[in-house]
């Protein structure tokens, strides 16, 4: 349900979205992500300003995740208010997500958690995956690169086809050596993610998977970017 309200808010910035969602769908959509972005711009700036980050070499990762645990309150309260105020008609394509969402104070509160979970991934991800810079760190603000992908696991014959899917996470390709980092976030309450872990331990110790350049099919392991097409 979350991953589905969060792939659809980063794709909301992008193009194709307006033919499938209602047009005040989108701009609830166009809002969380907005949040996002603009949280990443904030952060960066605060990050920047550090003594311990100098214009000539990218933050180190300890800087950035302390940046993060920083920012994380204020960024669940300001989000739980935006989440408050989308009413979801009953024919967004989202309703019955939004609806369930909204079922209780509870279940908003730890969406607004995991969101701002999910906004502390991408901004960690694309400082991990920096190439080592001359000039001043480019905010993530202003940068593309950091994209959502689906994981599906596959169980390998002869045993028995099952299939587990939408443990979603962040992708960012690094033009220095040509390698594509990758980030997930695991979700114990929304659903097993044993599989999906142990799926992932395979494929770091085996250097494949989206921590590397390849997926490990053989392992079960299918990476697929996320993109939305219109059914005629």
């Amino acid at each position: 349900m979350l991953e589905s309200i969060m792939q659809l808010a980063y794709q909301s910035r992008q193009s194709g979205v307006d033919q499938i969602l209602r047009p005040d769908e989108v701009t609830a959509l166009r809002t969380l992500e907005s949040f996002q972005h603009s949280e990443h711009q904030v952060m960066h700036e605060v990050l920047a300003s550090s003594e311990a980050i100098y214009p000539s070499s990218p933050a180190s990762i300890g800087s950035v995740q302390a940046c993060c645990r920083a920012s994380e309150f204020v960024q669940r309260r300001r989000l739980l208010e935006l989440i408050c105020k989308i009413y979801p008609s009953s024919d967004w394509v989202l309703e019955p997500q939004w609806k369930a969402l909204r079922a209780s104070g509870n279940a908003v509160f730890q969406a607004a958690s995991i969101l701002v979970a999910w906004m502390h991934q991408r901004f960690d991800l694309y400082y991990m995956a920096q190439a080592r810079l001359e000039d001043a760190l480019t905010s993530p603000f202003d940068v593309n690169s950091v994209r959502p992908f689906f994981l599906r696991t596959l169980s390998v014959p002869p045993a028995p086809r099952l299939r587990r899917s939408r443990l979603a996470g962040w992708r960012c390709d690094r033009e220095s050596d040509n390698t594509t980092c990758a980030s997930l976030l695991v979700v114990p309450s929304l659903r097993d993610p044993a599989p999906m872990v142990e799926a992932m331990r395979i494929a770091v110790a085996a250097r494949s998977g989206p921590f590397h350049r390849k997926p490990a099919a053989n392992q079960g392991v299918v990476v697929t970017e996320l993109a939305f097409e219109v059914c005629s």
